[in-house]
């Protein structure tokens, strides 16, 4: 089979990867473009829910409003697992994982971004929450052994410079920050 057969391939529904058994990649550029889409999607609902949350900050604390938002996130979650999980789960082994994935995100970044917000406010907060690729990345390399190449580094560094840019207004707010 080689691993070019259909039984001996991975197929990855939501990031449009392919991946024989080989281990090797390939890009299916249908299901490429719908995972730009989710990530730009995610993206968008991110900024919103950043704008939001400061609408909310002026009643409730940061602690406050994430023990409404996680739970909320969490009843939303419930109602979704029968359907998500109509054919069982596929493997026990990647329970743990995502329930660590959870207590991360939403659990600890919803209390961090929520008072970051409410001390610098959605412009600053959403703009270093961009810096998440440079972590990613970072984690990406030292645990998963992924390669560094030069595109990847020229958009990181893009990145930090576009944050650079975007805080450097020259205005109080974001230079107590900086400090």
């Amino acid at each position: 089979m080689g691993g070019h057969g259909a039984l001996g391939r991975i197929e990855d529904g939501v990031s449009g990867l392919a991946r024989p058994a080989t281990g090797r990649v390939h890009h299916r550029p249908r299901m490429t473009s719908i995972a730009i889409l989710l990530a730009l999607a995610s993206a968008f609902c991110f900024g919103a829910a950043l704008l939001l949350t400061q609408f909310g900050l002026r009643d409730l604390s940061p602690l406050a409003g994430a023990a409404i938002s996680i739970p909320s996130s969490t009843l939303l979650m419930i109602c979704a697992a029968p359907i998500v999980l109509a054919d069982g789960i596929a493997s026990w082994a990647a329970v743990p994982i995502f329930a660590a994935v959870g207590l991360l995100f939403p659990g600890v970044v919803t209390l961090l971004t929520f008072e970051a917000n409410r001390l610098l406010g959605p412009v600053v907060t959403g703009t270093l929450g961009n810096l998440a690729p440079l972590f990613a990345v970072a984690i990406a390399v030292v645990m998963l052994g992924e390669p560094l190449r030069p595109a990847r580094l020229a958009g990181l560094i893009a990145i930090v410079a576009g944050i650079m840019i975007i805080t450097s207004s020259g205005r109080a707010e974001t230079a107590r920050w900086r400090s």
